[in-house]
């Protein structure tokens, strides 16, 4: 058997004349928007697109690092400039049924404002409903639902000889109710302005 010739090491390598480019650097290049030797990949990106009915999607399979992410993504977004911007979508709380959040349609581009407003609105509401509950007009009158219950209750208790069996839950019920309506109209006071805003 032959031994196989060696290769001088001038021969491995191309030689290029640079005085051919019209370029010094490479930054002076423009970018390569398109793809090149990918053609089939996208004819049938284009046409997955192209399918505009319910229950089709794209499925792009291949090794990592080929760059199937950036060609889809691509061609989506240049799609995407020849149709029109489709509206934003937000989820809202359901306080009727949380299971089943409220869908929203806003024009393109008033999501994110919604959701920044949103943001303040919480912030806003959540010092200023504190603010209104260390009021000194609150503590007084919750002290005056206070002192009526009392009242009431000393009446109850002085009529009845056995104070273990006196029953007044209707009592409690009762301070237990103003409250919750003092509370209510305070903490409206400070929404309804808010909200409306």
């Amino acid at each position: 058997m032959k031994k196989p010739k060696s290769l001088h090491h001038r021969l491995l390598r191309q030689k290029l004349n640079v005085r051919q480019l019209n370029f010094k650097t490479t930054a002076e290049l423009e970018f390569l928007a398109e793809f090149v030797g990918q053609s089939r990949a996208l004819e049938a990106v284009s046409f997955g697109i192209g399918i505009k009915f319910e229950g089709y999607n794209l499925y792009a399979m291949g090794p990592s690092g080929i760059g199937k992410r950036s060609l889809i993504r691509t061609v989506l977004e240049n799609e995407a400039k020849k149709g029109s911007t489709p509206s934003d979508w937000c989820y809202i709380y359901n306080f009727k049924n949380p299971d089943k959040p409220i869908a929203l349609s806003l024009p393109p581009g008033i999501g994110s404002v919604l959701q920044h407003d949103m943001k303040n609105l919480i912030e806003e509401l959540s010092t200023s409903i504190l603010a209104v509950f260390e009021s000194d007009e609150y503590r007084t009158q919750m002290h005056a639902i206070y002192e009526d219950f009392i009242l009431k209750r000393s009446k109850v208790i002085k009529k009845d000889v056995d104070q273990d069996e006196v029953k007044i839950p209707h009592l409690y019920k009762e301070r237990h109710a103003k409250e919750k309506e003092l509370q209510l109209k305070f903490t409206s006071s400070v929404v309804q302005p808010l909200i409306q805003k």
